[in-house]
């Protein structure tokens, strides 16, 4: 057996996983249910042998939950909040601050 194939063996109901798509990126979650046959149940999604979905661009794989994993999510929610901000609330000062960050990631 592999290490992916060891690793989905040794999941219980409960543990933290994840798994990727690439409209949604990372998502965890809890197992809730594993069946006789090996199958596990998150929300409405069944993972058989470690995926679900038919094609590529739905097909989701189980993952570990690493730090990596949480980087990428909290990256994701970041982006979305700056993306979304309206910095017409600033005050001038708070604005500085922000051009000040955008200048040292533009110098390097």
């Amino acid at each position: 057996m592999s290490d992916y194939e060891n690793w989905l063996a040794s999941l219980q109901v409960g543990d933290e996983v994840c798994w990727y798509s690439r409209w949604h990126g990372y998502r965890i979650a809890k197992i809730e249910r594993i069946t006789p046959t090996r199958q596990i149940k998150i929300g409405p999604y069944t993972f058989k042998n470690g995926t679900c979905g038919t094609d590529w661009q739905s097909r989701y794989r189980l993952e570990p939950v690493t730090d990596k994993v949480r980087e990428a999510i909290r990256y994701g929610e970041l982006s979305g909040k700056v993306n979304g901000f309206k910095f017409t609330n600033c005050t001038l000062e708070q604005l500085e601050r922000v051009a000040a960050i955008i200048d040292e990631v533009n110098a390097e």
